[in-house]
């Protein structure tokens, strides 16, 4: 493989980019690890937030020959002409700070939030596999909370089950909010 991409390479080096590394399996990220350290490519991997890091890449990163740069939410300011870029999406100040808010302005949450409104995408899919009672649980919230007020959490939980709202937070689906005063809100 080496020689392969060292005569495919020229005198430039190759740049290659993998999105979610954390998804590798451990004999990809050796080799990818492997053809960085010997400087055959020069390597962009990208990590979601609370993914593992392959062990390979972290040997590299514990050798100084690695860099990690954190990629920082979007301004408000950035988030907000993303949201009104959206088409069939509402545009008033309430709905875009909530988006805002729920999204913890990651651009990548934005998308997938739209997509699973819209029953698109992986967002559509993930809640067709995750069973009666998660739906149930996007289905109260999405009818009886809104994006101003968020549905009361002990309200939501004598309606469709503690168990329920935990494997619908734990999906992914909705977010458990601090309401303040002492309530929680989904």
């Amino acid at each position: 493989m080496a020689s392969s991409l060292r005569a495919g390479a020229g005198a430039e080096r190759t740049i290659l980019v993998v999105d979610d590394v954390h998804l590798l399996d451990a004999a990809s990220a050796a080799v990818l690890a492997e053809v960085a350290a010997r400087r055959l490519v020069f390597v962009i991997g990208v990590v979601t937030l609370g993914g593992q890091v392959p062990e390979a890449f972290t040997a590299l990163w514990s050798r100084g020959q690695l860099v990690t740069v954190p990629i920082r939410p979007l301004s408000v300011e950035a988030m907000e002409q993303l949201i009104d870029g959206l088409p069939g999406v509402r545009r008033d100040a309430v709905t875009r700070r909530r988006l805002v808010e729920v999204t913890g302005r990651n651009p990548l949450g934005l998308r997938a939030m739209v997509q699973m409104q819209r029953g698109q995408g992986l967002g559509g899919r993930w809640l067709e596999e995750a069973g009666e009672a998660v739906r149930e649980v996007v289905e109260v919230v999405a009818c009886g909370g809104s994006l101003a007020v968020p549905l009361p959490l002990r309200l939501l939980e004598k309606v469709v089950g503690v168990e329920a709202v935990d494997a619908a937070e734990g999906g992914g689906f909705v977010r458990v909010v601090d309401g303040g005063g002492g309530g929680s809100g989904v």
